[in-house]
């Protein structure tokens, strides 16, 4: 919508007075009247004419891009419906390929978890407290495994988030 207003040629002047109106100030303020030419008065409605015509454009091209809006959201329903069958099986093999890579790479993490939760618990000194001191191996272990090559590479992120993080695949070894 144009935030263009029409314009005036002759800008009015404006006469302002001030008094005292009790504990209050009171304005008083006069618009002077003014003159508008034929001219100017046809230019300013044909300024509105355009702006309505612009409007009307923008109206039909917000109902275009609309009704592309919902063609788009069946598409992608429908193809949903398609590969939504998929899905349980993908999980089951990506779960059991996280499993592995955990397996190959399980006590390479441990140790360089062990080594450096140590590192950063010395460097922290006292401000961690207890209980971050020992969680800290445990959340720098699935870090380690999360951002190795392979995991990062050949496991979805979905599966990453879920069976690495919220509901871990594997025990803590850190216990």
């Amino acid at each position: 919508m144009s935030t263009e207003k029409v314009a005036v040629v002759h800008k009015p002047t404006m006469r302002r007075a001030y008094d005292w109106d009790g504990e209050k100030i009171k304005l008083e303020s006069k618009i002077e009247d003014i003159k508008i030419s034929p001219k100017d008065m046809l230019n300013n409605i044909d300024r509105v004419r355009a702006d309505m015509d612009k409007m009307k454009g923008q109206e039909v091209q917000i109902q275009q891009q609309t009704k592309n809006i919902k063609e788009n959201q069946r598409a992608a329903e429908e193809y949903l419906k398609e590969i939504l069958p998929f899905e349980e099986k993908c999980v089951e093999l990506q779960i059991e390929k996280l499993k592995l890579y955990i397996s190959q790479i399980k006590d390479e993490a441990e140790t360089k978890a062990r080594t450096d939760s140590d590192k950063e618990i010395t460097e922290a000194g006292e401000s961690m407290s207890d209980a971050q001191k020992k969680v800290l191996p445990y959340m720098m272990y699935q870090k380690i495994i999360g951002t190795n090559t392979k995991v990062a590479e050949n496991i979805c992120n979905r599966i990453i988030r879920q069976h690495l993080f919220a509901d871990p695949v594997f025990e803590n070894p850190f216990k």
